[in-house]
């Protein structure tokens, strides 16, 4: 991540293109589906599984059709534009009605969390309304437009749009074949989730089943009662001795460390890279990570 330096809308866009550009080059899948197929016998595991992430990466960025790929530099500038308009424009919070409507600014995650942990419900409602305030402004600034280029450029790639482009490609199969899996999903849990709203409003009041009651009334006292043992102080402390409890040493590591800004506090958070580890993936997220 490049934290120094200058940055622009341009400049992004022109980035962004150049990286695309750059994984779309059809010499580059060539070359790597070629070390897959002539050095089949002599790749060790962890080269050939390299190398399969190189093709269905290479893979996933492959467009022949000129239009398409003009296209896709359409949505890129759009994107990086409402992006920045977010970033210089937009304040993302909500109006204290314990503070006489003041407002208080706060991210995505906080507003979640006053509507999680607040006990006041006009408080709750009003990180609610907050988060909606995001609907009308991307609205206003460009997405619609931007998600018909997608649609367009996904099309001219002989996909039904741009979301099945995208299931597509990350998944192996078509947006229809996700939406049969998750309506059978919906239709096998419904029964039980309109049961569970109904004893909900029984329980807690017809109020419980609004938007910015629903975590609160069914979290009860258990998210209070936990919070003197898992302090946010700790959470570092926490992290590394999970890590240390599944056997994994830290004699030989590298480290570095971010630093996260918010209004009136900063937070730094250090990260430990094993030298076992060879993607951010396996560091963030071990369980998960698929490539090491």
């Amino acid at each position: 991540m490049n934290l120094g330096g200058s940055y622009s809308t341009p400049l992004l866009s022109e980035t962004k293109e150049a990286m695309e550009t750059f994984l779309g080059d059809a010499s580059r899948l060539a070359t790597a589906e070629g070390f897959l197929a002539s050095e089949a016998e002599e790749l060790t595991s962890s080269e050939r599984t390299a190398l399969e992430c190189f093709v269905r990466t290479f893979k996933c960025y492959q467009m022949g059709d000129p239009d398409a790929i003009a296209l896709r530099a359409q949505c890129t500038a759009l994107e990086n534009t409402l992006n920045d308009a977010r970033n210089k424009t937009f304040k993302l919070g909500y109006l204290n009605p314990q503070d006489g409507g003041a407002f208080v600014e706060g991210s995505s995650v906080a507003l979640r969390a006053v509507m999680k942990t607040s006990p006041d419900e006009a408080t709750r409602k009003a990180a609610w309304e907050g988060l909606r305030s995001i609907g009308p402004f991307v609205l206003g600034a460009g997405l619609v437009e931007m998600v018909k280029l997608r649609n367009s450029m996904a099309r001219k790639l002989g996909y039904e749009d741009y979301y099945d482009y995208k299931v597509t490609q990350a998944e192996g199969f078509s947006k229809a074949t996700l939406f049969g899996i998750l309506d059978t999903l919906k239709d096998g849990s419904d029964a039980l989730l309109q049961s569970a709203r109904a004893r909900l409003a029984a329980d807690k009041g017809s109020a419980a089943l609004e938007a910015w009651n629903t975590g609160y009334l069914m979290a009860g006292d258990v998210e209070t009662a936990l919070d003197p043992y898992f302090p946010f102080e700790k959470s570092v402390e926490v992290w590394g001795r999970s890590f240390a409890g599944m056997g994994i040493k830290y004699q030989v590591c590298a480290g570095w460390s971010v630093l996260m800004w918010q209004k009136g506090a900063r937070v730094m958070v250090i990260f430990l890279k094993l030298n076992v580890h060879s993607c951010l993936t396996c560091l963030i997220f071990p369980c998960l990570c698929v490539i090491c």
